[in-house]
């Protein structure tokens, strides 16, 4: 992979795309974690020459322009941090834009509008990126949470343009490879979130090398449903049962268990208020959702974490989005920081777990990754890297 530290960028413009998909409240950032995390790399061209065009998403605008979604917050944020005037302009290609290119010095920012504006960008639209690409002289991808997904910013630009990783990419990715190469046992691998069919090739990379699997959400579910269970209200494909039956085969076969939870909170629905209990594993109702973790399961998984001398963490474990169903997210959060084991937490919604609960400084590696990271673990090509090395 080709990184920016090293090239010439005295006196260039520099179009620099971060994950600056930040949580809003009132119009003004609420959590500035990961507008923070890209400081390095800008600091690093600003000191460097560079005339620095940042660009980003924020929010999922899905094409559309969105008032709520423009990048003004995120501009008073940076403002704040680097202490420093940030241009901010309301497009990306009009007549503003380019006179504010046109007017940059060595070490001046530039944040132009929200990237999720234009359709053609989430279609990885040729035209659309050879046009963001005769905005600058190079292209640094920093944003590794999307790196999975192949949009014009990311992908088809570097058809156009020098293109290099940018310092946190190259970070993010090191890490994350450095921590699987070094595996310490007992390793225990806690998979939960949504979407199992993805997190199966996961389990079964790493079937062999584990302790522990310890399963949760809908990835939890799958198992119990593929145990012959009733799991509730939810949607779980014959695939993804297919798939988490032939890996309890290979478990039993490797003498490393999956630790499918014993107990979960259960509610009538997904709802802030809603009438929710704990009940065993085997008394799911069909009518009712499982929205987390139950106490037996928790001081299960808890032990193994505790025992353990590696981690590693994707998808939460229950609904994190409703303060009634998030006590076990937050109690397994406290347990990975608490260890003594090398930790590695990756996710959109995990990490945002992590640095909700304020743990981040306790765990070794965070990955804002989400598909991006499931990618890495698997060690499969992500694409937005992949057009990197070439």
């Amino acid at each position: 992979m080709k990184a920016i530290k090293g090239v010439d960028v005295k006196d260039k413009k520099v179009l620099l795309r971060e994950d600056f998909n930040v949580p809003l409240k009132d119009h003004h950032v609420a959590d500035n974690s990961r507008i923070k995390a890209a400081l390095p790399t800008i600091n690093y061209l600003r000191e460097n020459g560079a005339k620095l065009i940042l660009v980003s998403e924020l929010g999922q605008p899905c094409g559309h322009a969105i008032t709520d979604f423009r990048m003004n917050p995120v501009a008073e944020e940076l403002e704040k941090l680097l202490n420093i005037h940030i241009e901010n302009t309301d497009e990306i290609f009009g007549i503003d834009a380019r006179l504010a290119i046109a007017t940059m010095n060595p070490g001046d920012v530039l944040l132009l509008e929200n990237l999720g504006f234009h359709k053609t960008e989430y279609e990885n639209d040729d035209y659309f990126a050879h046009s963001l690409a005769d905005l600058a002289d190079i292209y640094v991808d920093d944003d590794f949470r999307l790196a999975a997904k192949e949009r014009a910013s990311n992908v088809a630009i570097t058809k156009h343009i020098p293109s290099y990783a940018g310092l946190l990419m190259e970070k993010e990715l090191d890490q994350i490879v450095n921590f699987i190469l070094n595996i310490d046992h007992p390793f225990v691998l806690l998979m939960g979130g949504t979407n199992p069919e993805s997190k199966m090739p996961v389990i079964e990379r790493f079937i062999e090398i584990a302790d522990y699997i310890l399963v949760a959400g809908e990835v939890g579910l799958t198992f119990l449903k593929a145990q012959g269970h009733e799991v509730g209200k939810v949607n779980i494909s014959d695939t993804a049962v297919a798939m988490a039956n032939q890996l309890m085969c290979e478990s039993r076969l490797e003498r490393n268990p999956i630790i499918v939870p014993d107990d979960f909170m259960i509610a009538q629905e997904v709802m802030p208020g809603s009438s929710h209990k704990f009940v065993s594993s085997m008394d799911i109702p069909h009518d009712w959702h499982v929205v987390d973790i139950g106490p037996r399961t928790f001081e299960e998984f808890n032990k193994r974490i505790y025992d353990a001398r590696r981690v590693i963490w994707n998808g939460p474990v229950g609904v994190i989005e409703i303060p009634d169903f998030e006590e076990g997210n937050r109690s397994i959060a406290q347990a990975v920081a608490s260890t003594e084991a090398s930790t590695m937490v990756g996710g959109y919604d995990t990490a945002n777990a992590i640095y909700k609960y304020g743990k981040a400084d306790y765990i070794n590696v965070v990955s804002t990754g989400a598909e991006s990271f499931i990618f890495a673990l698997q060690a499969k090509d992500i694409p937005a890297i992949k057009v990197l090395e070439k």
